[in-house]
């Protein structure tokens, strides 16, 4: 098949060839094309300790901007509300009698559906916690409630309490939302619970204390068991290390010794005794299967120096029905489960803190995976970011410093990564709020509290550079196929001028050839053997004729090389010289000095030496009568390569008056093969001519000596 190819030059197509380079290319272009995009419209920064979230209050259209303020110093003014229409002009302001609690604490629900949102704060006195809640009622007009939650008992809430809204729901059938949340204290402390405010009767109903500690952001208000009323299936974790160094009450009811699978009634009574787990955390989630609803939990067991992670489904009543082992590549158990509803789903999610997100479905089998950067520890509850009616899945990564807050967002289906970096001060994931405000503006403004100091106002919707990313991948492809012809076009070019400058230099070499082995050089030869082997001397006339035979064979072996080796070369010359020795008997005598052994695999263009060693003969010693030499010497000196070709002749003078030795074409010859030499392989060979002299005592004056010819082999200085 690939002969078949290549013969019908389709592997060098260039529509082919640009394929694996175009995608390689398409995988590095910018984010620019992808499907969804997260931009900052604009972002709030205080130094002033606020609280601040964007809520539709008034029941006008438009979100406001609310900001709970606390005690400013060094003027004292009391704690308050204040709220602002979206183009930040001030429309009311609420006074608190008392100080706000803790910085999780301003939230919002619209518990009598008439599409305005009222305003829930908790306070603190002396010794109690209270809820105020805040309705608009006019333009001028503000209702509030209050309501006792919980005493205190000495515990400072500056830094040992935090308060979570958990949802709304009808937990006592009365037709009236009630506002459930949770309260979490420190080091076994007092109040812990899940409390609901009964509006229409004005109390605070709780479940028994726990000495658990909840997550405050993991949690379902749910119907599991399909009775009308919702129950509050729970993340909770374990505090043994705070308990070893601080004398906890461990005499509570579920201490947190350990985390438990935990779900409460509608009553806020627990649906069965929670089951404890030797994981740090525990995060559940409701599960549709085939067989009803199921809890599903991760868990994760130490076992022998490592921890063990699976999933565990649990019925109703807390019995374990299913398991399953996943994958665990953190040091302990902190990965977490949840639904892309934050409802009941027959879709389960695993994220794991190295960066692997999982989905698998309602018989635990693995569907779907996506590796991402390793996330923080803690979840963030899926949100719809986009008004597709299908919520993104938001995972906040783990920061490069404390003031970079980075964060993904993804399609529930494990699709389209958005990367997000904020700049701003997180020291928790629990203080992160992402909320969606779908009438703030056309885009469905999406509102990002990161801390009391830092909020932006931000938007998630579909780029729309995306529908042309084809585009530029078809542009990619079509230029790096022009390229790829462009270079081919080039690459033929340049080989057709190397052809022509090979068969020109092959030229050059054919006439230095037709110069050695000429009808004159090889009669004269024959004529010079045969006359041997007339008188008798048939030895010698064998040896000679063997080198004739020698010397014809290698000159007509690589004949369509253009460069040849010193070894081939020098035993080349040494066959010629030789014979030309019989012609010439003693007339001259030869040497050549050269390490074979180190220079003779060294490459040089043909016939190079033999021309610049015919004209020695030719031109100067065969016109002297006795004690003429030849003597060759090649060395090597900084990786220059040098031949020197040396004779005692009559010298270039004495032989140009003789016009028969020569049509002196050999001098171009060489200037030729040289100059094709360095174009085809990129190595410079230059040579220079030198008229030896010598002293004459008695004419007191110079005289020819001969003649010296350097050849220089430059070294290749790149390739091409």
């Amino acid at each position: 098949m690939y002969r078949i190819f290549n013969r019908q030059g389709s592997l060098f197509n260039p529509f082919i060839q640009a394929l694996p380079f175009a995608v390689i290319a398409i995988f590095f272009l910018p984010d620019i094309y992808q499907k969804y995009e997260f931009n900052i419209d604009q972002s709030y920064n205080s130094t002033d300790k606020f609280i601040q979230k964007f809520i539709e209050f008034d029941g006008d259209g438009l979100s406001e901007k609310v900001i709970l303020h606390s005690i400013s110093n060094p003027i004292p003014t009391l704690p308050h509300i204040s709220i602002y229409s979206a183009t930040d002009a001030p429309k009311y302001d609420i006074l608190l009698d008392h100080p706000w609690v803790k910085e999780s604490n301003l939230f919002s629900a619209d518990l009598n559906n008439n599409k305005k949102n009222e305003l829930f704060v908790f306070i603190r006195s002396v010794d109690s916690i209270y809820l105020n809640r805040f309705e608009h009622y006019s333009s001028d007009s503000i209702i509030s409630q209050s309501v006792q939650v919980e005493g205190l008992n000495n515990l400072d809430i500056n830094y040992d309490l935090w308060i979570n809204h958990i949802g709304n729901s009808d937990l006592n059938g009365d037709g009236f939302k009630d506002f459930v949340f949770m309260i979490m204290t420190g080091y076994g402390q007092q109040p812990k619970g899940i409390f609901a405010w009964d509006l229409q009767k004005n109390i605070v109903i709780r479940s028994v204390p726990f000495g658990v500690s909840f997550d405050l952001v993991q949690h379902y208000l749910c119907d599991i068991d399909q009775d009308g009323f919702d129950e509050i299936l729970l993340g909770t974790y374990t505090n043994t290390f705070y308990n070893s160094r601080y004398n906890s009450n461990k005499d509570l009811q579920y201490p947190d010794t350990s985390s438990y699978i935990m779900v409460l009634n509608h009553d806020l009574s627990l649906r069965f005794d929670p089951i404890p787990v030797s994981c740090q955390r525990s995060y559940i989630a409701p599960l549709k299967t085939e067989n009803g609803v199921k809890i599903a939990a991760i868990i994760g067991t130490e076992k022998e120096g490592k921890v063990e992670q699976k999933i565990n489904l649990y019925d109703l009543n807390g019995k374990l029905f299913k398991t399953k082992n996943i994958a665990n590549d953190y040091g302990y158990c902190n990965d977490w489960i949840f639904t892309k509803n934050n409802d009941i789903d027959d879709l389960l999610y695993v994220a794991h803190v190295k960066g692997l997100v999982e989905c698998y479905d309602a018989s635990l089998n693995l569907i779907q995976s996506l590796q991402i950067k390793p996330i923080e520890g803690f979840p963030i509850k899926p949100i719809d970011l986009d008004n597709d009616g299908q919520n993104e899945l938001v995972f906040k990564q783990v920061p490069n410093s404390i003031f970079s807050n980075e964060f993904v967002i993804i399609q529930n289906d494990l699709s389209d990564p958005v990367n997000i970096k904020l700049e701003g001060r997180n020291l928790g994931v629990p203080g992160f709020l992402m909320t969606h405000q779908s009438e703030l503006k056309e885009n469905k403004s999406i509102v990002v509290q990161l801390s009391n100091e830092d909020a932006y106002l931000c938007s998630f919707s579909r780029n729309p550079n995306y529908k042309f990313k084809y585009f530029v991948w078809i542009f990619t492809y079509a230029l790096i196929v022009v390229f790829i012809a462009i270079m081919q076009w080039a690459q033929r070019i340049k080989t057709q001028n190397n052809t022509r400058k090979e068969k020109e230099l092959a030229r050059f070499q054919l006439l230095a050839i037709k110069n050695q082995i000429d009808p004159h050089f090889t009669l004269n030869t024959l004529n010079s053997i045969s006359s041997l082997y007339g008188k008798g001397e048939n030895q010698e006339a064998y040896k000679y004729m063997t080198k004739l035979s020698r010397l014809m064979l290698l000159v007509l072996n690589e004949s369509d090389q253009i460069s040849s080796t010193l070894k081939a070369e020098v035993e080349m010359i040494k066959n010629y010289i030789e014979l030309q020795m019989i012609r010439f008997k003693d007339v001259f005598d030869y040497k050549i000095d050269w390490d074979e052994e180190r220079l003779g695999e060294r490459e040089m263009p043909r016939m190079l030496i033999h021309t610049f060693t015919e004209n020695a003969i030719k031109h100067g010693l065969r016109l002297k009568k006795e004690g003429g030499f030849l003597k060759i010497t090649i060395k090597e000196k900084d990786k220059h390569l040098f031949i020197i070709i040396e004779d005692n002749g009559v010298g270039r003078r004495a032989a140009s008056k003789d016009k028969s030795l020569s049509s002196g074409k050999g001098v171009g010859i060489s200037n030729s093969i040289c100059q094709l030499y360095q174009q085809l392989r990129n190595v410079k060979v230059s040579y220079k001519i030198d008229d030896l002299f010598k002293f004459n005592e008695l004419t007191n004056n110079e005289e020819p000596a001969g003649t010296r010819v350097i050849i220089t082999v430059h070294p290749k200085l790149f390739k091409i």
